[in-house]
């Protein structure tokens, strides 16, 4: 996934096609969803510990369902 987003990042024609304007704008969102990622497939501590982790990880869902929408929407 580590490759896959630095190649959306660094490719204008794929940042754009996911609704971003630059590299920092992607890198914001990006990083949610590498976190939630990094966690599930690396457990050392539960995903949600603590309260705040429920708007991390609910953060990260929108993101994911953002992304999936726009996605979608290119292909057509």
């Amino acid at each position: 996934l580590n490759q896959l987003v630095e190649v959306a990042k660094k490719s204008t024609q794929i940042r754009e096609r996911l609704g971003y304007r630059s590299q920092n704008n992607a890198d914001a969102d990006f990083k949610k969803l590498l976190k939630i990622r990094n966690i599930v497939m690396h457990p050392v501590r539960p995903l949600v510990a603590a309260d705040a982790d429920v708007e991390t990880v609910l953060s990260a869902a929108r993101v994911a369902m953002q992304l999936s929408s726009r996605l979608s929407s290119a292909g057509t």
